[in-house]
């Protein structure tokens, strides 16, 4: 398509206007993309790694959510309850951004479920408010919160 005299492109405006998205929401072009396939291990009460079909593994972690330290006693809860939950099992990561470190970071799904909403709901993790985040999500997992600490549940029960 060759410019006309009337303006510029539509092609000469695509790469300005997806810079300006990424700069708003560096997740923005992430938004639709999934992983699925099994835990093979659960790192922390946070992340976890998935292998796929084709046996490839991949470090993911769950958005929205942020788990105690991993040697403390609220880290190891939260690891052996995702843990007894999902070894084994298959899984869903609906992801909105990568890590720094290049992992996806999303929604972790599993039988129709959001497990970083259930351990909200447990009291097992803080939310943790994040722009890539969907605001659906981040308003259900604000309320989780709010109702694991009505009811001193997890970490809230001190």
């Amino acid at each position: 398509m060759q410019p006309t005299s009337h303006g510029p492109s539509v092609r000469a405006l695509i790469l300005p206007v997806l810079l300006l998205l990424l700069s708003l929401n560096p997740g923005a072009l992430l938004h639709a993309a999934s992983l699925s396939g099994q835990v093979l291990a659960v790192l922390t009460g946070d992340r976890l790694v998935i292998t796929n079909d084709l046996g490839e593994r991949r470090a993911v972690r769950l958005l929205g959510i942020l788990a105690a330290r991993p040697d403390s006693p609220d880290g190891r809860r939260a690891h052996r309850y995702l843990r007894g939950l999902l070894a084994g099992k298959f899984v869903r990561l609906d992801y909105h951004r990568l890590t720094p470190e290049g992992e996806p970071q999303g929604t972790l799904l599993h039988g129709g479920a959001d497990i970083g909403l259930r351990l909200l709901e447990s009291g097992l993790v803080r939310f943790k408010d994040d722009p890539a985040l969907p605001a659906p999500l981040r308003l259900r997992y604000r309320d989780a919160q709010a109702a694991a600490r009505r009811g001193r549940l997890g970490i809230w029960s001190k």
